[in-house]
Parts: structure tokens; C-alpha cells; sequence
């Protein structure tokens, strides 16, 4: 009996040995605790065999559902969406083997609030980790309670039930996270870098808030790429937040760009997206483009970061030897016309003179009006002799330029006939330069318009700017920018019958005009013609504003166009929205071509 006592006792004291020692010959990879409010950890290590990790931390996660969230059911990431918490990425998938996230229980806001103790042990094949923590409370980040009784005090908790702040927290509750991972001592090392960067042959990573960053590069052959973004794009959103694409650099076409429907949760917020895969492209030159808006970037995240939180970017990755992403420094764009960061009640203008046929590029930036369904700052191209308009910025051409919706950009090559031309930028009374009413684009320093050549085919001989003195030959009359209680004139003659285009802009109504053009013939004093309701057309902005654009034969003869004005709604002082092409408000007479 005592034998078989003994052979217990001596198994049990060798059990308890091997236990202690194996404990004893566990190290602490990581032993984390005093977060400050927002901060974000990060330690990585490696291992060359397969390794057992103890993992022992406090983290909070709230009691979110329905009443947070309409879509909550809906949700791919409910599961990953903590407050205070940490997590084990891959290093080479890119995703995470562990999160605290997903081993939280929501506790009631009243008392703990969500705040809970995770133990986890998890076997980990070789390989090279990162470890990371999130401390997402605190002062001056979101849900912090800002109390003068902080210490759990009788008057706290009748502050928090009276002043319905219960699913707020404290500095206390920040206190008390902490997060801890221990593993085998001899089969940890410590990973100085990020095994990715030394693949990556492109990056813009870690961008400030407001930003637009662009890198060009050059494509010898059609090439395969792998492209890693991380970006803002709530699900509610048409755009991202904060997103990436790659455009050719001749057509100006995005070839692929960060979107919803083709990404998948990053983990953390449910607003942040990932895409991780491959993109084929032809041979080329190429701009890649990364964009933030106004918050939630790396470092000052108004939300959980997500799991790749150092990678919030964009990231060309290639494999060395493999894939030959050459960096080129962009080609100083040979500009034609060009007007930035404009403010408000701006009429911009400057032309130039095309000696034969060429493609120009073209990138405007401006506010569309949902209510008046049309631009209010706004860029067009005309011709310089009719007054006619060869491009100008639509609701159908342009697209969203990030921030608020009404902010549309155009960016495209446009071809243009032999000719002279006159580049115009219109801005109204608000959401401009510097004085946004509304969230700003992503390229705020390009609110407006500029022209230029197409590198590689551009010839800058062929290009001159427009003197309107020298260049109007064809333009016979040109009564413009006319203001209130005015009466213009200007003779003509024409020495056979002619083809006249008339181009004219005036207030009126079924009833009369107010603002309005004549041509009177000098030998009869007869009207020859006249501007009226029923032969113009809308001109845009308020009704009243209307526009003719024909053609009128004269025969030969000396005549006088007139243009007269009421006391108000001309140029530069409208009383109600002003017309599409403000410029021209008066009449432009020139020979039809």
C-alpha cells in the first residue's frame, strides 16, 4: 500500500517540478501596462519553431447593438470592435492570429462597462509576429468622461445616471488596462523591422490628416502587382475617407482604386477597409495617389485603428529580383492656363492660341449645387472669337472629388482643334480656398482649373497666349461685363452680306427685357435685329437670365449694336443666381466660321 502511495506522490512531485519549470523558463515577450490616452503599441518578435504563448490583459469593450447601430447585424466586423484592447498580427498574411476583440464579453455599461480580464494561451507556427495595443480611451479620445469625481465617488455615479454619460470612461478605467504575452525564452527573438518593408518598392504610409500625396512610376512590360491599401470608407459612404488609387499618367483613367465593394474589414472600426491582392497593368508611366480627409489617420484615429495600423496607406509591393517598379520624378507639367486655390466671388480669365490640332490635359475642381442642379464655382473652356463653349465642367463628366458631395473633379485629356481659346473660372459667394462651409476635397490646393500640355506630346512652339487686341480679328463688336444703368454702342460695317454669329446675355421676362442688345441699321435707323424672350434661351442660374447664340445674315451696310441696362442684376452684382457664362453679360458679334 505504502508502495503504491509513494509512486503517487512521487509522480505528483514530478509534475509539479516539470510544471514549475516550464513556467520558469516562460519570458515575458511583452508586459504592457500605464497606456496613455490613444496610444498605440507595438512589438515584434519572431520564432523559428513552433511556440506556446500565455496571454493574460484587461480590455473594454462596450455593449454596442442595435441601438448604436442600424446595421449592426450586418456588420462583418461587430466581432473585432474594442475600445481597449490587444491583438497578434502575422507579419506575412497580414492578418491577425489573435485578437482580445473577439475573446471580450460586453459587460453592462453600469459597473464594469464592458471592462473585462482575457487569459488565452494559442500555439503559434514559426514565424514573425507583431504585437499590438490599443488604449482607446482617456482624455481627448472618444467616450472619455470628463469629471471633477473620477474615483468612483457617490456624486460620480449620480453624475453618470442623471447626466446619461454611462457608456463614458474615465481616466480610473484607463488605469486599469494592462497586457501581457509570455512565451518560451529560447525560442523568442526580437524583430527590429517589419519584414514587408523590404519588399515594398512604392509607399505612402502614415499620412497626416488632409493630405494628397502622389508618387509617379514607370512599367517596362505589363506587370502583375500586388497593391496593399488601408483606408477610411464607411459603408454609408459613396467614397473613401481616406483612400488610394493608381491612374495612367496619359489618359488620366484610374485603372484601380480603393472601394468598398472590393476590399474587406481591416479590423477595429467598421469603417476601415483593406485591399491585399494583385492588379495587372500594361506598360507605362503611372501615378499612384493617396488622400486623407480631415480625421481617423495614423496616430489620431477618432476610432479603433485597424489590425495593420502602420500600414495606413498605400504600398506597391514586389518581390526583390522579381518585379521592376522604377520611381520616376514627375515631369514638370508643362502648364498652358492655370488658376488655384481660389476664393470666393472670383471670375477668373486668360486665353491662348493653339498654331495646330493637339490633346491638353485638364484638371478642375468645383462645387455642384444638388438644389439648383448645376456648378456654382465652376471652370469651362470657350472659343475666344464665339464665345461658344468646347468644354466645360458637368455633373455627368466629373466625378467626386472626396469630402462633401458637392466638391466634383474633372481630370481627363481633351483634344483641341487649331484655334484660340479662353480659359474661365467662376466661384459664387461660398465653399472656396480657405473658407470651405463644408468638409474640403482631398486636393484642396487645386480648387479651380488648370490646363496643360500631355508630356511626351506636347509642343510648346505650337502654344502662344491670347492677346485680345492682336488675336480678334473676327470679333467685330465685344460689349462685355456690362453693369447696372448702363448704355453701350459700338459701329460696324460689313462690305457683302455676311453670316453673323451673335452671341448675347440679358435679363428678362415673357413680358420685356431688361438687360438686352439691338442692331440698328445707321442709313434707315431701323431695328435689324433684337434680343427678346421668345428667340433666347436660358442662360442658367436664375430664370430670368437669358442667352442668344445664332447666326444672323446682314447685308452690306453700316450698323450700331446697342446694349442697355436696368438698376440691377448685371455683372457683378447679381440679385439673383448669375447666368453659366457671367463673363459675357452684353453681346459678342463676330464672323461665323
Amino acid at each position: 500500500m505504502w508502495r503504491v502511495i509513494s509512486l503517487i506522490l512521487s509522480l505528483l512531485v514530478s509534475f509539479i517540478f516539470s510544471f514549475v519549470l516550464s513556467e520558469a523558463q516562460q519570458t515575458p515577450i511583452v508586459n504592457w501596462s500605464d497606456f496613455g490616452p490613444g496610444e498605440l503599441r507595438v512589438e515584434r518578435f519572431q520564432t523559428n519553431q513552433p511556440l506556446s504563448v500565455s496571454i493574460t490583459g484587461m480590455g473594454i469593450k462596450p455593449d454596442y447593438g442595435k441601438d448604436d447601430w442600424d446595421d449592426w447585424d450586418d456588420w462583418e466586423g461587430r466581432g473585432d470592435y474594442a475600445l481597449a484592447y490587444g491583438w497578434i498580427l502575422d507579419l506575412e498574411t497580414r492578418k491577425p492570429v489573435w485578437s482580445m476583440a473577439r475573446e471580450l464579453r460586453p459587460g453592462k455599461f453600469w459597473g464594469k462597462k464592458g471592462t473585462a480580464k482575457v487569459e488565452a494561451k494559442i500555439n503559434l507556427p514559426a514565424g514573425k509576429y507583431a504585437l499590438y495595443y490599443y488604449c482607446g480611451i482617456g482624455k481627448d479620445q472618444f467616450y472619455y468622461f470628463n469629471s471633477d469625481w473620477n474615483d468612483g465617488s457617490f456624486f460620480e455615479g449620480l453624475k453618470r445616471f442623471f447626466g446619461n454619460t454611462d457608456k463614458f470612461y474615465s481616466e480610473k478605467d484607463r488605469r486599469k488596462l494592462y497586457f501581457t504575452v509570455t512565451g518560451e525564452k529560447n525560442r523568442v527573438r526580437p524583430l527590429a523591422a517589419d519584414p514587408l518593408e523590404t519588399k515594398v518598392a512604392l509607399s505612402i504610409t502614415q499620412p497626416r490628416n488632409s493630405s494628397f500625396k502622389s508618387l509617379n512610376f514607370k512599367l517596362s512590360e505589363p506587370t502583375s502587382l500586388t497593391v496593399y491599401c488601408l483606408g477610411e470608407n464607411p459603408k454609408s459612404y459613396d467614397q473613401p475617407a481616406d483612400g488610394g488609387y493608381i491612374q495612367d499618367m496619359r489618359s488620366r483613367k484610374k485603372l484601380w482604386e480603393l472601394v468598398h465593394s472590393r476590399s474587406e474589414h481591416a479590423g477595429g472600426a467598421e469603417k476601415n477597409r483593406r485591399f491585399f491582392g494583385k492588379v495587372s497593368l500594361p506598360s507605362g508611366d503611372y501615378q499612384m495617389v493617396y488622400f486623407t480627409d480631415d480625421s481617423h489617420t495614423f496616430g489620431r484615429w477618432n476610432s479603433p485603428p485597424p489590425y495593420d495600423p502602420e500600414f495606413w496607406g498605400i504600398s506597391l509591393i514586389a518581390e526583390p529580383g522579381k518585379l521592376k517598379i522604377v520611381p520616376v520624378e514627375p515631369a514638370k507639367e508643362p502648364v498652358v492656363v492655370q488658376f488655384l486655390r481660389v476664393g470666393d466671388n472670383e471670375l477668373l480669365s486668360a486665353g491662348f492660341v493653339l498654331d495646330k490640332p493637339m490633346d491638353l490635359r485638364i484638371y478642375a475642381i468645383g462645387e455642384y449645387s444638388e438644389h439648383d442642379n448645376s456648378f456654382v464655382d465652376y471652370g469651362y473652356v470657350e472659343g475666344a472669337a464665339t464665345g461658344q463653349r468646347v468644354w466645360e465642367m458637368t455633373s455627368t463628366n466629373t466625378e467626386p472629388a472626396g469630402g462633401a458631395d458637392k466638391n466634383r473633379m474633372f481630370d481627363g485629356v481633351i483634344h483641341f482643334p487649331r484655334g484660340k481659346y479662353l480659359v474661365r473660372y467662376v466661384t459664387d459667394d461660398s465653399h472656396s480656398f480657405g473658407d470651405w462651409n463644408s468638409t474640403a476635397p482631398y486636393d484642396q490646393d487645386h480648387w479651380g482649373i488648370v490646363v496643360a500640355g500631355v508630356p511626351g506630346s506636347f509642343d510648346p512652339k505650337a502654344v502662344r497666349p491670347y492677346n485680345e487686341g492682336m488675336d480678334s480679328k473676327e470679333v467685330l463688336v465685344k460689349l462685355t461685363g456690362v453693369r447696372d444703368d448702363d448704355e453701350r454702342e459700338q459701329r460696324f460695317r460689313v462690305t457683302k452680306t455676311t453670316a453673323l454669329h451673335i452671341y448675347a446675355i440679358g435679363e428678362g421676362s415673357r413680358d420685356e427685357m431688361y438687360d438686352y442688345a439691338w442692331i440698328e441699321n445707321n442709313q434707315t435707323g431701323r431695328t435689324v435685329w433684337e434680343m427678346s424672350w421668345r428667340n433666347t434661351i436660358p442662360a442658367g442660374g436664375a430664370s430670368k437670365n437669358r442667352l442668344f447664340d445664332d447666326i444672323v445674315l446682314l447685308p452690306p451696310g453700316s450698323y450700331t449694336v446697342k446694349y442697355v441696362t436696368d438698376g440691377s442684376h448685371s455683372s457683378g452684382d447679381w440679385n439673383a443666381a448669375p447666368p453659366k457664362d457671367p463673363f459675357n453679360w452684353g453681346v459678342t458679334i463676330s464672323l461665323a466660321q
